[in-house]
């Protein structure tokens, strides 16, 4: 099975390390598949606009890219189904 690292690895991101680079370093290194949309689908599947939305606010302040991410269509549909709404 495929992990989201061999896909990043695909698109010349074999450097990105969530466990040890901090947040802010870590959508920096993502920044590249904001030019490539299939890219950014092929890596993060159905997180693709929620992961474009964090990726393309990596230098706003923590609360701002919340207030983004929680009114995303991903996390509308995630909340239905986890609530069988």
């Amino acid at each position: 099975m495929e992990t989201r690292a061999d896909r990043l690895a695909k698109y010349g991101l074999e450097e990105v390390n969530v466990k040890q680079d901090a947040w802010n370093v870590t959508l920096d290194k993502l920044r590249p598949l904001l030019d490539d949309l299939n890219a950014l689908v092929d890596v993060f599947k159905e997180a693709a606009s929620t992961a474009r939305i964090l990726i393309d606010s990596a230098d706003l302040p923590v609360a701002t890219m919340t207030d983004k991410v929680t009114g995303s269509d991903v996390v509308m549909t995630g909340r239905s189904k986890n609530a069988n709404i």
